[in-house]
């Protein structure tokens, strides 16, 4: 399959439904929070997590529209993780994809509130009960497994981690699994389990992506993490920190094997899912990481 083609539709389904939130007049008196929040949110990158939902809704042979708002909540809550990551108490990076970040272009106190925005956002578009027509029941254990994903047992805590750990200034290969199974991997997997809940998907069919997405969101990490490497900088709290580039490689590629594994229950229409396994491993082999 054509995956450039497929990421290329996928994302403009997306950004199209976002974008009708974004139609904010300029004299409104919440015209410069959304400016902000609009800023980081478009244009995004790849948009992995929400591609991946729409994927899943493919290899269950369901209807994309039925599980766009839950991409969007995702690239909601993303977006306002890259904000707050940026600002100068955390990671304190004055660019992001080669643009001012959020908190250089607006200033810290509109860039921690278009964070806010972000993730308050996100719980509005998976429980708007004009978009979500399904189960009640189901929709509300979706809400919770977003929230789970997001919050303090999730990305949040799995960064809370790595800030006290920075302060340690020492991370052993066990506690960087682990923060980073939270931090990056608990939301790919949301991205799969969310519409694989709403989608009454059957418990083989949720545990396989599960664990898909478990694996798959590691193996992101540690790719990013090679990537980083090449580019020549270096990072106490990454993969390359505490095991060799080779070992790095080895590992992804391992977990990716792992995740296409848990694909095999399902027939050819999970192939953009297989697709974007391999696409996701297959980055540590640019030639030109920039």
């Amino acid at each position: 399959m054509d995956l450039q083609k497929y990421f290329k539709t996928k994302k403009e389904m997306i950004d199209g439904m976002l974008e009708k939130h974004f139609q904010v007049p300029s004299e409104s008196p919440f015209a410069e929070i959304y400016d902000a929040m609009r800023y980081t949110l478009f244009p995004g990158g790849k948009r992995i997590r929400s591609i991946l939902t729409l994927a899943a809704a493919d290899a269950l042979g369901k209807d994309n529209n039925t599980v766009l708002p839950i991409a969007c909540a995702l690239e909601a809550i993303h977006t306002y993780s890259l904000i707050h990551d940026d600002l100068p108490a955390l990671d304190n990076d004055d660019t992001r994809r080669g643009m001012p970040s959020n908190h250089i272009k607006f200033g810290e106190d509109i860039a921690i509130l278009a964070g806010d925005g972000l993730l308050t956002l996100a719980f509005e578009f998976l429980s708007n009960i004009e978009t979500q027509n399904g189960d009640s029941a189901i929709l509300l254990e979706a809400i919770y497994e977003l929230a789970r994903a997001a919050g303090p047992r999730g990305m949040v805590g799995g960064q809370a981690c790595e800030v006290r750990k920075r302060k340690e200034k020492e991370c052993e290969l066990p506690v960087l699994q682990f923060l980073h199974i939270h931090k990056t991997g608990m939301l790919i997997r949301a991205a799969l389990t969310i519409p694989a809940k709403l989608l009454k998907a059957s418990n083989k069919e949720y545990e396989a992506f599960k664990s898909y997405g478990e694996n798959l969101g590691l193996a992101f990490q540690i790719v990013d993490d090679i990537q980083d490497a090449q580019k020549g900088k270096k990072e106490n709290f990454s993969f390359p920190s505490v095991m060799s580039l080779d070992e790095c490689k080895a590992r992804a590629i391992e977990l990716k094997d792992k995740a296409l594994s848990q694909l095999s229950i399902f027939d050819k229409k999970a192939e953009p899912l297989r697709h974007i396994a391999t696409f996701v491993v297959e980055r540590m082999h640019a030639k030109n990481p920039n």
